[in-house]
């Protein structure tokens, strides 16, 4: 819209100044019937424009709906209902699960215990909701084990019974911000009533023992909400290849959150890092019952919801802190996005990127357990097209399976004579336009001859290339 703006602009700056140069154009363009098509056309414009705005949103949550998950993989609809217990501990305590369009990777790392969990719930039943959860134990696994058992499920029966009736209209018509607040806040009252069980758990257990939580929940392959309690982040891919956080680490680092500490009556010391009370280095978390009798942390979560249809996304990565401590938003974005390029037609793209992230950050020598779900909404992936002057080289280079650069006449031509292509195009010029003399296309000890020779050969192939 904005290039077509910029068209119409310069378009009606000319017209204007043609018609103060030309004696004719003032005669035609000054009258009535002028202003009126004129008009007509701004009208018809500014109309074509506000449908495009209004209707895209719905054409394209109908793509991404014929591309969700169960459509894609073309299985019989049936719940899911997945969590880390399933898994199977391989060599170098290594967890895995692979899928078409999502994949989960753990590694151990030098941790002497795996104290990260997750949960996949597929409900297709029901807007074909799918749910992500991955949760970063401290102190114990008992409460990520506790969140793995009860976290997806809790949510499906809230959203089922607040949320997703009131969503199912949206696949014919925009969400509105009250659709918007009703499951934001199904999902906060869900998350208090998780961790209030919790609390109600064994003291002796639960007093210095607790879990982050970071969670996709994905209606329709199109309506993404992201839940995050503490510092465990959820990264995006934009069309462009851009890295974008959709959630925010909770850390007693960050200026609001210590306000919020200290005006409990708690404080925040250094302890390798910024520690609550000098113990915990997250400043939100479920369990942790000992803290919360003192209100210096909580278990409120962030909601952030993304409708799929208007911002395009081509994955998510969600992690845990073990990741996102030696590794940036844009790095993990980037080595995930050239996996699935260089393997998108496998089925499992999706594992080999969450693998690759995994086994760089161990490579990193990162301290923590390390656990990674990559999520890819088909629909969304196909990238900006590139037009531009490097994508035309490469595009000619490829068709004419010849370098595109220039190189000294003395390594280019022997290379390029005996190149495969070249071998072919020359047998094709000997016979139409008559035979080459054979003693100009072998190495000549005048190099006068030899080289002149080669460059005809080349100008006559370049001459030739649109047939070729």
């Amino acid at each position: 819209m904005q290039q077509m703006s910029k068209v119409l602009g310069w378009t009606g700056a000319a017209c204007a100044v043609a018609t103060m140069r030309s004696r004719w154009m003032r005669h035609y363009l000054c009258r009535y019937e002028a202003a009126v098509v004129v008009c007509f056309i701004i009208c018809m414009w500014l109309y074509v424009r506000w449908i495009t705005e209004r209707y895209r949103p719905l054409i394209k949550g109908a793509t991404l709906l014929r591309n969700d998950i169960r459509s894609a993989e073309g299985h019989q609809a049936q719940m899911i209902d997945l969590g880390f217990r399933n898994l199977t501990n391989e060599a170098g305590d290594v967890w895995k699960f692979n899928q078409r369009d999502f994949s989960y990777f753990a590694m151990q790392g030098v941790r002497s215990s795996m104290e990260d969990r997750m949960h996949y719930l597929r409900d297709p039943f029901n807007a074909n909701l799918s749910i992500y959860g991955l949760f970063d134990g401290h102190g114990g696994k008992f409460v990520s084990e506790y969140l793995e058992s009860t976290f997806s499920k809790s949510v499906r029966a809230r959203l089922l019974k607040f949320g997703i009736p009131t969503r199912r209209s949206s696949i014919v018509s925009t969400s509105s911000t009250a659709e918007h607040d009703a499951i934001a806040e199904a999902i906060v009252t869900e998350m208090h009533n998780i961790d209030n069980g919790i609390s109600r758990l064994d003291p002796a257990i639960t007093s210095l023992t607790g879990s982050t939580l970071i969670a996709a929940i994905v209606q329709q392959n199109r309506f993404l909400t992201i839940v995050n309690v503490g510092d465990s982040r959820a990264v995006v891919c934009d069309r462009d290849g851009l890295a974008r956080a959709v959630s925010v680490d909770h850390k007693p680092s960050d200026e609001l959150e210590r306000k919020r500490i200290e005006s409990a009556g708690g404080f925040v010391s250094w302890n390798g890092v910024d520690r609550v009370q000098g113990i915990l280095a997250t400043s939100r978390a479920f369990g942790d019952t000992y803290l919360k009798r003192l209100d210096v942390i909580t278990a409120h979560p962030d909601v952030y919801q993304i409708d799929l249809a208007k911002e395009r996304v081509r994955f998510l990565i969600l992690a845990s802190d073990g990741l996102w401590d030696v590794l940036t938003n844009q790095m993990a974005v980037d080595i995930v996005r050239d996996e699935l390029q260089a393997s998108d037609r496998r089925p499992d793209a999706c594992l080999r990127a969450a693998e690759k992230l995994v086994r760089t950050a161990i490579a990193r020598e990162t301290v923590d357990n390390v656990s990674v779900f990559v999520i890819r909404f088909r629909g969304n992936t196909k990238p900006r097209t590139n037009h531009g002057p490097s994508a035309l080289r490469a595009s000619i280079s490829t068709r004419l399976r010849l370098p595109f650069r220039r190189l000294p006449v003395e390594r280019s031509i022997p290379s390029l004579l005996r190149s495969p292509g070249i071998r072919r195009r020359r047998r094709r010029l000997r016979h139409p336009a008559g035979p080459v003399r054979r003693r100009h296309l072998s190495p000549d000890p005048r190099p006068s001859n030899y080289y002149s020779a080669s460059r005809l050969m080349i100008d006559q192939i370049v001459a030739g290339r649109p047939g070729s």
